[in-house]
This record gives structure tokens, sequence and C-alpha cells, in this order.
């Protein structure tokens, strides 16, 4: 790995050292000169002496000499080399031993570096890597400039904090780009210097990264189009492939929102918004007229997401925005989806998080609608068995859902002793198959169990 001159400098700065730099230099070596140096990438270590022997002798060269009583201020250093004159009266044998470990600790950074990629290790992780040992704070950027990552959390993206960036390309094409951003600690040349270095390093890896990126959202959100369209789920084993490119996982948390509005500006005024802000960690897609927006709930505060989108609603508005109950499974989406489509062209020009607004749904649900596409088929079981037993297994079954499945928080609210709650509960798990640790199961559950009995539930919420 080649140092540059302004890494040299920087890496002493506890020693005072005083640099004029007539031109850039990386260097490969260094030596302690003897003689006539010969290779301009040597950084060469002398004395004094030697030096001011050298200075009008040599062409291209840079030293490094130990100072401390100002003896070089009365000699004029020649505009064709370098010089680095360190001020802390220190031994030379001090001053050879820093240099020596200076090489050793970037050429053993090369080789982890060099090492990472090739077994495989993480652009995102390479990143995090050069941010805590050299210091350099990158952003990746997206082709329309939207930040996929960031190794720091220093800045925030100003024009000005970028000093350097490099633009991965495919043909004419450009897929991303990497930025160096502004630090207020370190000098910028070395900054651009380590940043040269690490982008002739990671170039194929950056390209792959953005690749790879690019083809799994599409792949992501294709997948999710055909499910739709079919109404067959998605293979999890295969969403999971891609969603690991993303670093996802199938289990994290997820939210969807369905946005339409009759006017095209308005829309594209949100949509551009979610872009900017949100690529990274969402999908989205166009289905049957409906803007389907899949957040990552887990990269997201999606309470803060919803409080942004209720500002871009004034009071004429012409948007309406449906936010769904957070659901743990991506490949259950098609699901999520039908569950709550039906509910878009009830709303208003508003927007509604069925996390929080159970009232609201009713309401809706209160309206020229087809209950029957809402109410779970098992829970249709269960009202049968009530009626024709007279039994409370759907009372029983909401209120045991609303208190966290606590079986004396339920029996207290339902008056009824605890082995009454026990005797009810087996016998649901008996009757039909309800998964409850499914938090979408259990919301299909409650609303099922709303639409069948009426509003009279809603004191268990």
């Amino acid at each position: 790995m080649k140092i540059s001159i302004h890494t040299i400098v920087k890496e002493l700065t506890d020693l005072s050292p005083e640099p004029v730099c007539h031109f850039d230099i990386a260097f490969s070596s260094f030596a302690v000169l003897e003689s006539t140096p010969t290779e301009n990438e040597t950084l060469n270590i002398c004395d004094v002496t030697k030096f001011v022997t050298m200075n009008n002798m040599t062409d291209k060269k840079t030293y490094i000499v130990i100072d401390p009583l100002n003896i070089l201020e009365e000699v004029k250093i020649s505009p064709k080399i370098n010089l680095i004159a360190i001020k802390d009266n220190i031994p030379m044998s001090t001053l050879i031993n820093r240099i020596i470990k200076i090489f050793e600790e970037y050429n053993r950074f090369e080789q982890a570096l060099l090492a990472s990629i090739h077994q495989g290790v993480t652009l995102e992780n390479i990143l995090l890597y050069a941010y805590k040992n050299l210091g350099l704070e990158m952003y990746l950027y997206d082709a329309r400039g939207n930040v996929l990552f960031r190794n720091s959390n220093t800045y925030k993206y100003y024009p000005q904090s970028v000093i350097q960036s490099k633009t991965i390309r495919d043909g004419n094409k450009s897929l991303g780009s990497l930025a160096l951003m502004q630090s207020k600690t370190l000098s910028e040349k070395y900054q651009i210097a380590m940043f040269t270095f690490f982008c002739e390093q990671l170039d194929n890896l950056l390209y792959e990264y953005f690749d790879d990126k690019r083809d799994a959202y599409q792949d992501l959100n294709r997948m999710i189009m055909d499910s739709l369209n079919s109404g067959i789920p998605i293979d999890r084993e295969l969403i999971s492939k891609k969603l690991r490119i993303l670093d996802w996982t199938l289990e994290d948390s997820y939210r969807l929102l369905l946005i339409v509005s009759p006017k095209y500006e308005s829309i594209q005024r949100i949509i551009d918004y979610l872009n900017e802000q949100y690529k990274r960690d969402s999908l989205l897609l166009k289905h049957d007229g409906k803007y389907v927006f899949i957040v990552n709930s887990n990269k997201v505060n999606t309470d803060i997401l919803l409080s942004e989108l209720r500002l871009m609603l004034d009071v004429k508005s012409d948007l309406k925005i449906l936010s769904s109950i957070p659901f743990s499974d991506l490949s259950e989406v098609t699901r999520v989806y039908r569950l709550f489509a039906a509910l878009i062209g009830a709303i208003g020009y508003e927007l509604i998080d069925l996390n929080t607004d159970a009232i609201k749904v009713l309401l809706l649900l209160s309206k020229d609608l087809d209950k029957r596409i809402f109410i779970h088929s098992e829970v249709l079981k269960l009202q049968k068995l009530d009626e024709e037993q007279g039994g409370d297994l759907l009372e029983t079954l909401y209120a045991y859902i609303c208190y966290e499945r606590s079986l004396l928080k339920t029996a207290k609210k339902l008056n009824v002793h605890r082995n009454t709650v026990v005797y009810r509960t087996s016998k649901i798990s008996e009757l039909v198959d309800l998964d409850l640790e499914n938090p979408l199961t259990r919301y299909h559950i409650l609303l099922s169990i709303l639409l069948i009995v009426g509003d009279r539930l809603l004191k268990y919420n």
C-alpha cells in the first residue's frame, strides 16, 4: 500500500511536523539516507546536514528531517523537493521506529482490506471498518441521489460536505456513487489520498454492490407483483435470499401503505418524498390503480413516517393513505394487501392507521362494503358454534387477544374464573385452526369478531 505524504504528516502530528510540499506523492517504501536517493516513491529519512547537501541536488524527492533548532529556516527549500521538518527534539532512532510503525500499520490495513474482499465481507462492513480505523466518513448514494448507506452519523448530507466522490457506472449508465464527506479533524489531502486508495481496491465490489442491490429490488418488486396478481403466496426461501442482499430478513416487522389520489401531481409529491427519504428501507409498486408502499419497520420509525405524511395532507388534500398493522412475514404481503385494499375506497381524503384507529375501522366497515371479505373463515366457525350452543367463544377469544393472552386478566374482565378461560381457549384451539402467535392473524381475528358482534366488544380494547 502506498502512503501519501499527507498521511505521514497526519500520523506524526504529535511530533510537530512542518511540511513544505511542492507536489503530491505516495510512498511505497522508506529509507535512512546514506547516499544520493534514487527512487521518487521512497520517503528519505536524514539528518539536517545531509538534507542541506541534497537540497538542490535532487528532483522529485521527499525528505523527513529532525530540526528542533530551526536550522532549516535559514535554508531556501528547492521547489523540486518535499520536506517534512520535525520540530520535536527526538532521537533519530525514535523517528525511524515511528516511520516503520506507520508502514506496518497501513500494510496490515491493506492486507485486512484485501482479505475482507476475498472472503466476501459486505461492502457496508468494510466502509464501517474504514471509518473506525481511518476516520473516513463515506456515503453510498443510488443513481437518484438517495442515501443507501452511511458509515457515520456525524453529518447530514449537504452538497458542500462532499469533498470527493466516485461514480459507479454500467456502461454509460450511472448506478450510484460513493462520496467522501468533509471531516473536521482530518486534513482534506489525507482524506482524498486514502479515499483514492479505497476506491481502487473496492472498484469491483462497488459495482457488484449496486448491481446486486438493483437486481434485488427489482426481483422483490416482481415477486410481490406476481403474488398480488395471482394470489399465490411468495416462496419463503426465494424471497429470503433476495432480502439478505438488502440486509433485511423475512421476520423483520413490515407495514404496508396504500396510497391513491385522482390527481397525479398530488400522489407524485408523496411518492417523490418517500423515494427520497425511505428508498433504502422500502419497496414501492403500483397495483390496480393503488400505490403500494412496503416499509421495513425494523429500519424505519413508522410513527415518524406517518406523522410526516400527515403533515403533508392539508385541509384540501385529495390523497387517501391507509396504513396496515405491522406484520412479521413479508411472504404474507398479498394476504395483508387483500385484507385492507377494499377499505381504501371507503375512506375520505385522509390518512388512517389501522394499527391504532380501531373505531375508524368500524366506521369504515359500517359503510356499504361486503363485510364477508374481511371475516376470517375460522372465526365464522366459532360464530356458528356460539349460535348453536349459546356459547361465549367469540367474546372470550376477543378479550383473550386484547389482554395479550393473559388468562388472569381475561378472566377478570369477563368476570369468570381463570379455569373457565382455560377451558374456553382450549376448546377454541381444538375447534379451529388459528395461529395466535402471528400478529396479523390476531388483528384479523379481532376485526372479524367486531364485524360479527358489533362495537360492544370495544370495551376490551
